[in-house]
Parts: C-alpha cells; structure tokens; sequence
C-alpha cells in the first residue's frame, strides 16, 4: 500500500508540474508581456536584452493583430489551412464556430476559455476557443484538477490523450516553428520555446499516467 500512495503521489507532482508549464505557456499567448516575464525569459536564456516595449508590440504584431503583416495566427482552424506563397504564409480570415469542436470539450467539462484572462483583444465573447492559449489554459485547468489528492481521474485521462493527439500536435509545433523563424531571438521565438516546453511536459504527463481508453472527442 504505502508504495501504490507513493507512486500516486509522484502522479500528482508531475500533474502540477504539467499543468504548470501548460498555464505558463497559455499566458505568454493570451497576454502582452510585463516586466516579470521580460526577467524570467531573460534569465532563462531565452531571449535577448530588449526593451519591454519592443516586447509588448512584438505581442500585438504577432499575435493579435492580422493587419500587422507579422501575425502568425494561434487558431488551429486558421492555421491549418495556411498556405505558402513564395516566401511568404497566406491565412485565411479566423471563423465564427471554427473552434466548434474545442469549444464542445470546453463545455462538457465544464471550463469557460472566456473568463480565463487575456488581452482585451483576445477576450471578446465571440473568439473562436481553438486559439492556442486557450487549450492551454483548459490542458492546465484539467491536470490542475487531476493533482487533487483523492479527485477522480481515469477517465479524464484518457480524454486529455485524445485531445492532445487531435489538437496539440503537428500543426501546434508548426506554429512554434513559424514564431521561431519569425523573430529569431526575439519575444516571439521565446514564446515558441515556451510552447513548445510546455506541450512536450503535456505528453509525457499523460503518456506516463494511468487512464482508460479514450473517449471520442
């Protein structure tokens, strides 16, 4: 017995930790950057000496603002179907209900992505929920839940599995290589640094827990 509490216990640990870098990586997407995370991202090495300013427009730029000419979209519907022309990436307009199926997750558990904090331009109600900051925030929520001592789980398991395997994979990795190549050095590579870290941890969270067969998502 006392090794089976040990084991579970090392389950929830690695549950926070997850949830944690997931959370992390949700608020670089959803917020412009302040002072602690220009110290924190400089101190991890993984960016350059650079004014916050400069920081907080390389935000907008890239993650706001379509009209910029810098923006790489964070919505899964739109991002999928980009397009390279030249040498340049073509995106297509986001959609209403394009977060459709995310969205359906979101409610059957109970996780409002409106009411999670973000930039006022990201938190208008009719935002579509596949934004990548989004995810997230509800793969956090989730495994922040889960590290609950005695809260059940299996089930949820087998459901974050799924969902990571139809959301979070190719294109989600795609996109951290777009914002790398972006901005070498800059804010947004280190975004992409950070999501990229946080959706490995998400993985190997979930690949090393125990959970039951997944439910279609």
């Amino acid at each position: 017995m006392p090794e089976i509490m040990t084991a579970e216990a090392e389950h929830e640990e690695r549950r926070r930790q997850a949830a944690g870098y997931a959370l992390a990586a949700a608020a670089l997407l959803l917020n412009p950057p302040n002072e602690q995370v220009q110290a924190q991202l400089r101190a991890a090495g993984m960016m350059s000496d650079q004014p916050l300013e400069s920081l907080r427009q390389s935000f907008y730029d890239r993650f706001c603002i379509p009209q910029s000419g810098l923006y790489v979209p964070p919505f899964e519907h739109v991002f999928r179907r980009r397009e390279k022309v030249g040498k340049y990436w073509h995106f297509p307009p986001a959609r209403f209900g394009g977060g459709c199926a995310v969205e359906q997750v979101y409610e059957r558990y109970g996780f409002e992505h409106t009411r999670v904090k973000a930039d006022p331009i990201l938190s208008a109600p009719h935002l579509p929920g596949d934004h990548l900051g989004f995810m997230l925030a509800f793969i956090g929520w989730a495994l922040r839940g889960m590290a609950e001592p005695g809260s059940p789980h299996p089930e949820i398991v087998g459901d974050l599995r799924t969902f990571v395997a139809m959301h979070l994979k190719g294109w989600a990795y795609a996109y951290c290589d777009l914002l790398q190549e972006s901005e070498p050095d800059g804010y947004a590579a280190a975004v992409g640094e950070a999501v990229r870290e946080a959706i490995d941890e998400i993985r190997a969270c979930l690949a090393g827990d125990v959970g039951t067969a997944a439910v279609p998502l």
